[in-house]
């Protein structure tokens, strides 16, 4: 479970390592409870842990994802608490994401953007722009922006000397259109189907 100052992490014996896993957002609670529902796992689980008056506890629902409480020893198992020597040594490894296209879109010039990132991820840190004409070369993302309007996204890049801006509305206005910024030059970006770009090749930093 790891440190309860911050955002906590799952993780889950694999042999003599640890892996960690991905929970569907934690409910935590005035009473010291918090429960985290882990579906990304095979079989899927309820992790819960209770932290009374200095007395920490843990239970588990193995094949059962939910947000709602429950009474550890009672329903489902509890897990024994160990203290930090048990698991120290031990290899830790970050879960294993699949990369996807985020984005991908082309001006009428032929200049395609696309976006890839993790398929399970906390923030944007680890997305990727790539743009160009034939070959599809990899830019610093300056920053990445997502609304909380259903998903309108900017993005800052590097291009060439300057900086340049990738632009994506939320799905939820299919009217509006994508845009590419580059040295004040504004050009429309019509959507790309991914299977389009299955030959690209992509040339990272």
């Amino acid at each position: 479970y790891g440190d309860r100052i911050g955002d906590p992490r799952v993780f889950v014996s694999d042999g003599d390592a640890l892996r960690r896993v991905l929970y569907e957002g934690y409910v935590g609670t005035f009473e010291m409870q918090w429960t985290f529902p882990v579906a990304q796992h095979e079989p899927p689980f309820t992790l819960m842990v209770s932290d009374d008056d200095g007395v920490l506890r843990m239970g588990l629902l193995t094949g059962t994802v939910q947000a709602d409480p429950f009474a550890i020893g009672v329903v489902g198992a509890e897990l024994t608490v160990v203290d930090d020597a048990a698991v120290d040594g031990r290899a830790v490894y970050n879960y294993v994401s699949t990369v996807e296209f985020e984005y991908a879109a082309r001006a009428a010039d032929g200049r395609t953007v696309v976006v890839l990132g993790p398929e399970q991820s906390e923030d944007y840190d680890h997305y990727r722009l790539f743009l160009g004409t034939d070959d599809l070369v990899e830019h610093e993302v300056l920053s990445f922006v997502r609304e909380q309007d259903g998903g309108t996204t900017t993005i800052d890049f590097t291009a060439g000397d300057g900086a340049a801006t990738a632009w994506f509305p939320t799905p939820f206005s299919p009217e509006l259109s994508p845009t590419l910024t580059i040295d004040g030059d504004v050009v429309d970006l019509v959507a790309v189907d991914p299977g389009a770009l299955d030959d690209a090749v992509y040339l990272c930093r």
